[in-house]
């Protein structure tokens, strides 16, 4: 059971974070192109 929930934590971090890294890029990518 602790594992399970140690495993979602995970999981919601990394799509944190790998969310602000998409806006980061896509942010960059359009100040690109303008």
């Amino acid at each position: 059971m602790m594992k399970l929930l140690f495993l979602l934590l995970i999981v919601r971090i990394i799509i944190l974070i790998s969310k602000k890294v998409v806006k980061k890029v896509v942010i960059r990518l359009i100040y690109i192109a303008m």
